[in-house]
């Protein structure tokens, strides 16, 4: 085989064993390259399996921007996405939410985090929760959970070569969890009550043993501790107006936001995109039926109005008038050419025949069939 056909061989090889992959679940820009060093596959992975939930990109470049700033890895989970019920909006909005690993990162980074003690937890309580959650596929729900009333940790801080101990406080699990849009626990909290209140405690440690790195920053669990509620980092708000009164509700303690529950809203999407995917194929049918509904009036139309022409000529017509719509003659010398419909005409300047008698408009012959009289009124 010759080289040229090697390659070309090669070439054609490469081109079907190319993978190509799927239009990623929200819009790619080329500046997201240049600004976090991500390119298309990188932003597949991101808005369809770290940030799953997020309904924007600008939900996604926001988080992107706060692991830039802090230096922390998304891939690795240390910033969540949070879907808020926003009531005065009737939907929900995305908030950027730091996860309990960047907590621990910050702690680690200074080289003085020296451990934590075992959880405590207080007595189990039993509770049932009854409600109906809000939104377009709203449902009722009725949800028993076990849960300790409260839980601590302990966390040590190397302090002048010393291992120093930082209780944290008590953290009450029915001031804590997360709840769906109808005020009951969500499914995390519902099914890890234990898990989640941990989380909860160690954070609040970490704040106590850690002020200055940590500030008072809650994570995603704490979403719904009333200190920790805020929209002012939601991406989908552009509008200045909008952010300043988002601010002012979350500085006022406003109820009017509730944390989504992730389950939940991954099942609505589905129904909702379900649901959009049904009104578009009616949509459809409908502009399709409308569509054959106009062209039909407008067949109507033009009908009625060339009936309205053909009766006006018919009424203005004057003796001795050729109402060429109406002749029907045969021309006897090519039949075959000749349709009993087409148009007869006068002879055109030169040719051979009396301008007052039609002919044939191909061989110009008189030798014409009268089928049907030609004057004026067609009778």
């Amino acid at each position: 085989m010759s080289e040229e056909k090697k390659e070309t061989a090669i070439e054609s090889n490469t081109r079907e064993n190319q993978i190509v992959l799927a239009r990623p679940r929200l819009p790619y820009h080329p500046a997201i390259k240049e600004r976090f060093g991500y390119d298309k596959s990188d932003w597949k992975a991101l808005v369809e399996a770290i940030y799953p939930v997020a309904q924007t990109p600008e939900s996604v470049i926001l988080a992107l921007s706060y692991c830039k700033a802090r230096k922390l890895d998304p891939f690795k989970r240390c910033i969540h996405i949070v879907p808020i019920w926003d009531s005065a909006k009737g939907r929900n909005v995305d908030t950027i939410w730091p996860g309990i690993g960047e907590l621990r990162t910050t702690a680690h980074r200074t080289n003085c985090y020296a451990g934590r003690d075992k959880t405590e937890f207080g007595p189990d309580i039993d509770k049932v929760w009854e409600g109906k959650t809000k939104g377009k596929f709203a449902k009722a729900f009725k949800i028993t959970v076990k849960f300790p009333e409260w839980a601590q940790v302990t966390v040590y801080r190397f302090m002048n070569k010393e291992r120093v101990a930082f209780a944290g406080p008590q953290v009450y699990w029915i001031e804590t969890f997360g709840k769906n849009s109808g005020g009951g626990p969500n499914s995390m909290w519902e099914n890890r009550p234990r898990g989640q209140i941990d989380k909860c405690a160690e954070a609040a440690a970490l704040r106590a043993a850690f002020p200055e790195e940590v500030g008072n920053e809650y994570i995603q669990a704490e979403a719904h501790y009333p200190q920790a509620r805020r929209v002012d980092s939601v991406a989908t708000y552009t509008d200045a107006k909008e952010l300043t009164d988002a601010a002012n509700a979350a500085d006022s303690g406003s109820e009017q936001t509730d944390v989504a529950d992730p389950a939940e809203t991954e099942e609505e999407a589905k129904v909702k995109a379900e649901a959009e995917a049904k009104e578009a194929a009616q949509k459809k049918a409908a502009a399709k039926k409308k569509d054959k509904a106009d062209k039909a009036k407008k067949a109507a139309a033009a009908y009625a109005a060339k009936q309205e022409a053909a009766a006006k000529a018919k009424a203005d017509a004057k003796p001795g008038d050729i109402d060429y719509d109406s002749l029907r003659y045969t021309c006897n010398v090519c039949t075959d050419m000749v349709d009993k419909k087409k148009k007869f005409k006068f002879p055109e300047p030169g040719k051979t025949g009396p301008e007052d008698k039609p002919c044939c408009p191909k061989c110009y012959s008189m030798n014409i069939e009268d089928s049907q009289a030609f004057d004026g009124g067609g009778a």
